[in-house]
């Protein structure tokens, strides 16, 4: 109790849905009370009909089109479509749903944590098996700020029949019990999981729960919730009135215009024979845990407990209630949320490095410490570490192992490290981890940026983008997704840190068959194509390049390495190992890029770089490397941005996506920009104008089955491109680009 009530001064908030304005000057408010009792009871008995109409006697906002057989069409349609179950292996589907401002921070650190957020959710996500949309649109302009997720959630519920459940959680919300699963069967007879207090409740306090994390099921009693709870949301006259209302109806609430959280407590304390029957106020655990009583006490948390608990032991959820990373000003000082933020994440980011034999120097410090030596039976830690669920239910049944380990990685000098020659044994032993899923190989995207904030003051903005057109591409494709934000060998830093990483990842996840690393600076934009992998069947490297300037020409841009994949093999780790002697920072690489610089055609005179050495390599040892080396190039695994950009519009007027090729380029990857550098090769301007374009471009794709688009292919804006209709399911059969699948295993 006194936790909540320290919440008193903030409500749930997110750095794009900024929760809660700031309290009114004390003389305004003083002043603005004396009014609300005259407000208060014409207000309520509209509000109570459902309308508010401060703007006009007549008006009733909606949501869209009232759709009233939900259910029955939606069951229809699950039957209809049984490569898309609601459930999976008996588990209930599950969108997690987030989002940040079209635009930059106001305060460039603030993209920056947004980043670490969005990481520390795929990774979450990941871990369980749960979709996640990472939303970066105003849908509904009348629904701007806080309210902005309810349109949102609406149109994924219609545009998502497949998702038995809605998450929503809140830009500036963490997990920090990468372990804890929500207890799903135990909602089974309820709609709306929400974090609250019944007590609070009954007191009608406007912190009696907390909307920065609920699920909603995807049912006829969820839309109809939805159209009731925004009736106090649109902007200007409608959303001030409701304000006053709500400060008088809800016990301790501040003076200022209507939020989300208050109108729904408000909502559900004065109907409640309408909707408490189907709410579920959970408190058993953290589905939102306030930040300020948590973060000072993770070492005493790790001394105690272990992760798995989800409640005051060891949180599921910390929310920076009040901090407002993306805005401009805050309810506590900007220093200590972020302190706070850096904490959170490497508490829980911790429990992600453990598989990988890391974790962080300091719950301050984005350095990482080896916290075991490595071992030529990598695959022995995975039974003993790894944080799956089924891995964990396993070690339940069967015990676990210590943590210590005599072996070393390192076998010879700058070596990818030990792998052991029966890894391709080793890794068929668990058929509850398959490498191929409905006979598709399972694939595992990489991408990474570095630990601190970009250069560029931009140059975050611009990497959320790009993780946020990841997100989509492997959602829709059923691909899983990981992305680093920690150096695994300052030997091997910059542009050489993908092989270790990489490698680091086939041990860890021997059910991946195929690594695909993309640079952070690359992005999808052909949303409708998909890997070729049935043409990859005899080959374990698969890589962008043409093969006259790989071996007539031995030229430095043969291949690119921005985009490839890597098949999860004996034969990969070899390679990494013969790849990377060439990459330790200092003497090392300095005169491996002399020798480079003299043996490939045009390559100017600098370090030896990940690219140009591979090239090198495949050159010099071709009978030994290329006969399992797919050089590709009938589509565009990468495709150069500069001749790509400025051809958009002639695209969308010729052909269609799903080419791939110059037509339609799969991947337009901005080589030579550097978006969180301090310098690139091409004007700033120019590569950010391209990126935002390319992203637009990319995310006129997916907004397409929403029924949006951008403005334009430098405009952040959309605008919609058909009505909705009550019977949205049409338009999901017509429009949907995904590609089916049973989820994962």
């Amino acid at each position: 109790m006194q936790r909540m009530a320290q919440e008193a001064g903030s409500s749930s908030s997110n750095g794009y849905f900024t929760c809660i304005a700031r309290v009114f000057q004390i003389k305004k408010t003083f002043y603005a009370l004396l009014n609300i009792t005259i407000l208060c009871g014409c207000l309520t008995i509209l509000l109570l009909r459902g309308t508010i109409g401060i703007r006009n006697p007549s008006f009733t906002y909606t949501l869209g089109p009232k759709i009233s057989n939900w259910d029955q069409e939606r069951s229809n349609w699950l039957n209809k479509n049984p490569e898309f179950p609601n459930y999976v292996n008996g588990k209930a589907r599950v969108l997690l749903v987030t989002g940040s401002p079209p635009g930059p921070c106001d305060a460039p650190i603030g993209d920056h944590y947004l980043l670490k957020f969005i990481k520390n959710k795929i990774d979450y996500c990941r871990i369980h098996g749960i979709d996640i949309m990472y939303n970066m649109a105003i849908l509904d302009e009348e629904l701007a700020g806080y309210w902005a997720k309810l349109p949102l959630i609406r149109r994924l519920m219609l545009s998502h029949p497949e998702v038995e459940w809605i998450w929503w959680l809140d830009s500036d919300a963490m997990f920090t019990d990468m372990i804890f699963e929500l207890p799903l069967s135990k909602y089974n007879n309820s709609n709306l999981v929400v974090h609250g207090y019944l007590e609070l409740f009954n007191q009608k306090s406007w912190i009696a729960l907390n909307t920065g994390s609920f699920l909603l099921r995807n049912c006829q009693w969820s839309l109809d919730l939805l159209d009731a709870w925004a009736q106090m949301g649109p902007k200007g006259p409608i959303r001030d009135e409701a304000g006053k209302v709500l400060t008088a109806k809800l016990k301790g609430r501040p003076a200022f215009e209507a939020d989300d959280q208050s109108a729904l407590i408000y909502l559900l304390s004065s109907k409640k024979s309408q909707w408490m029957d189907k709410v579920f106020l959970e408190n058993s655990y953290y589905l939102h845990g306030y930040w300020v009583g948590l973060v000072d006490r993770y070492e005493k948390i790790m001394e105690k407990f272990h992760p798995g608990f989800g409640d005051e032991r060891w949180p599921f959820v910390t929310h920076f209630v009040g901090c407002k990373p993306c805005g401009s000003y805050a309810d506590y000082a900007i220093e200590k949320c972020f302190r706070s933020m850096e904490r959170a994440f490497n508490f829980a980011d911790n429990q992600v490095l453990k598989l990988y034999g890391f974790e962080h120097r300091g719950l301050l410090s984005p350095g990482l410490k080896r916290i075991r030596n490595e071992t030529t039976r990598p695959l022995e830690f995975v039974h003993q570490i790894d944080i799956r669920p089924i891995h964990r239910l396993k070690t339940l049944l069967h015990g676990g192992g210590g943590d210590s380990v005599t072996h070393h990685r390192y076998q010879r000098p700058f070596g990818g490290g030990g792998g052991g020659a029966t890894w391709q044994a080793d890794k068929e032993n668990n058929p509850e981890f398959p490498n191929h899923v409905n006979g598709k190989a399972r694939v595992l995207l990489v991408t990474g940026s570095p630990p601190k904030p970009c250069d560029n003051p931009i140059g975050d903005h611009y990497l959320l983008k790009a993780i946020k057109n990841k997100i989509d591409y492997c959602r829709l494709h059923g691909i899983e997704i990981v992305y680093n934000l920690a150096h695994l060998d300052k030997e091997l830093a910059g542009y050489w840190a993908k092989l270790p990483l990489i490698r680091r990842l086939m041990l860890s996840h021997p059910e991946v068959e195929w690594i695909w690393w993309m640079d952070s600076d690359a992005l999808f934009t052909d949303m409708v194509f998909e890997l070729p992998l049935k043409k990859y069947v005899n080959h374990n490297l698969v890589i962008h390049g043409y093969p006259d300037l790989l071996f007539d020409q031995k030229s430095w841009i043969a291949l690119n390495t921005g985009s490839f994949l890597f098949r999860n093999c004996q034969w990969s780790l070899d390679l990494l190992d013969a790849w990377a002697p060439m990459g330790p920072k200092g003497a090392v690489r300095d005169e491996a890029g002399k020798i480079l610089t003299a043996n490939l055609k045009g390559r100017p005179a600098f370090e030896a770089d990940d690219q140009s050495a591979l090239i090198y390599l495949l050159i010099s040892r071709k009978d030994e490397w290329m006969d399992k080396v797919f050089v590709e190039n009938s589509y565009y695994l990468h495709g150069y941005w500069a001749g790509l950009v400025d051809r958009y519009e002639e695209m969308m007027e010729k052909y269609h996506p799903g080419l791939g090729d110059e037509r339609w380029p799969f991947v337009t990857h901005f080589v030579g920009c550097k978006p969180c550098g301090s310098y690139g090769d091409y004007a700033v301007e120019r590569c950010l104008s391209s990126m935002e374009r390319a992203y637009n471009f990319a995310d006129n794709q997916v907004l397409k089955l929403y029924g949006f688009r951008h403005r334009g292919l430098l405009s952040p804006k959309i605008r919609r491109i058909r009505n909705e209709t009550t019977t949205p399911l049409e338009i999901v059969d017509q429009f949907d680009i995904r590609h089916s699948t049973n989820g994962h295993s």
